[in-house]
């Protein structure tokens, strides 16, 4: 068989990138956009605190730490596994914090290369983080054993070929 890490990187990519999106703003209003200018709302449209409650996407951070949860329980990981994925759980809370916290922008408009250079500082840091998450996936996929190693790999492959994972 061969190096899973490429594989497990795009994965580990994909699923980060799904707990970081922004959430779309329209899909809180009826018809999909904000309402008329004037404030005035459409006839026969529900109240837009009624309306967003029902269509408002759900949180991707809940439903990423939902799937790591799914994995443990099918992994059925052990007493002494647990340290192993212990680490690789908090390294995913520590890339997501890392790729959502907030960012000084105004230091780009006045000085063009500092801003260029921040952002090269940030991408740095944001691929640290992540490879932190690779390490720590190596490490647990060490401590399994040959049919959890499967069903991690199975359950990686099939959110890798998911609609809009990276390529």
């Amino acid at each position: 068989m061969s190096d899973p890490l490429p594989f497990r990187l795009r994965l580990l990519a994909f699923a980060l990138a799904v707990a970081t999106a922004a959430p779309t703003h329209a899909q809180g209003f009826p018809g999909g956009g904000p309402p008329p200018a004037g404030g005035a709302p459409r006839r026969g449209a529900a109240p837009a605190a009624a309306t967003m409650r029902e269509t408002a996407a759900p949180d991707p951070l809940v439903r990423l730490f939902a799937q790591l949860r799914e994995l443990r329980s099918d992994l059925m990981i052990r007493e002494d596994q647990a340290e192993a994925w212990t680490a690789l759980r908090d390294a995913v809370r520590a890339y997501v914090d890392e790729t959502t916290a907030p960012r000084a922008s105004g230091a780009g408009r006045a000085d063009p290369r500092r801003g260029l250079r921040d952002r090269a500082t940030q991408a740095r840091q944001h691929a640290d983080a992540l490879e932190r998450v690779v390490d720590r996936l190596d490490a647990l996929a060490d401590r399994l054993d040959g049919d959890q190693r499967r069903r991690l790999d199975a359950r990686l492959d099939a959110l890798a070929q998911a609609p809009g994972a990276p390529r």
